[in-house]
């Protein structure tokens, strides 16, 4: 049986990823901070198929984190085929007007939890095994007005790319997922779900963009897009000089701030 790690499992991309692996017969330990949602995406896994998931209730921003997430590893003596490195968030605003708490919240979650896991985790794959970096489309830009959201997706998807290249000789493989704006709690936690740019790029259903995603894993895809437009969007910003793309987000996010 194999068995996959997922990270901010309690809503959006994370709860949907659960409940499709759980589907494809994976068993899935998953964690989060909001243990109401955590219990009720364990009894839908469970009408799928029994003692199919395992949660935590662990906060990525808490230091002793993944102290507690290793030793309950240790214990249960888990090992892991997949492990989804999917809590996040974002803020939509000026960068002078967030609160030092969040920069700091959203750079220890986005940027170093996700690092620290992948490391941590390392002895506990399985030959073959497969790290997913979720990333995003504002991985491959400057973002204007959430700035500090798209600098740790820049990380993110430069981190995986690194990662997946080093992983080789340890048999293992670290794949940057790339969806563009979903239909998830993301973009109201972001302030962002009427922002000009996700109406500019249409959003994608959840369930779609994870179908996407388990497609990318099983072609072994080193950065996995969830829509083809997508595709021609990051090759137009590989070709445009970065200042005229900055400019033109700035343009389309600066109208949800005013």
């Amino acid at each position: 049986m194999k068995r996959a790690l997922i990270s901010g499992a309690s809503s959006g991309i994370g709860e949907a990823f659960t409940l499709a692996l759980v589907q494809e017969g994976y068993d899935c330990v998953v964690f989060a901070r909001r243990e109401s949602n955590l219990q009720d995406l364990k009894q839908r896994c469970e009408k799928i198929r029994e003692n199919s998931c395992s949660y935590l209730v662990l906060d990525a921003r808490e230091e002793n984190t993944m102290d507690i997430l290793e030793n309950v590893i240790q214990d249960k003596q888990w090992t892991f085929d997949l492990v989804i490195n999917n809590a996040g968030f974002g803020y939509i605003g000026d960068f002078k007007d967030m609160k030092e708490s969040t920069i700091h919240d959203m750079i220890e979650v986005n940027v170093n939890f996700l690092t620290r896991l992948t490391y941590r985790m390392i002895p506990y794959m399985n030959q073959g095994g497969i790290f997913l970096q979720v990333s995003s489309l504002a991985g491959s830009m400057s973002g204007p007005y959430m700035n500090v959201y798209y600098a740790t997706k820049n990380y993110v998807s430069a981190f995986s790319l690194a990662c997946d290249i080093e992983f080789k000789s340890l048999g293992l493989r670290s794949l940057a997922f790339i969806p563009g704006p979903v239909h998830t709690e993301f973009g109201q936690v972001a302030k962002a779900g009427s922002l000009p740019i996700f109406k500019t790029i249409k959003s994608q259903d959840v369930t779609q963009a994870v179908k996407f995603a388990l497609k990318g894993i099983q072609k072994r895809q080193r950065f996995i897009v969830s829509q083809p437009i997508h595709r021609v969007l990051l090759w137009c910003v590989k070709w445009l000089p970065q200042s005229w793309v900055a400019h033109i987000v700035a343009n389309l996010q600066k109208k949800r701030t005013q």
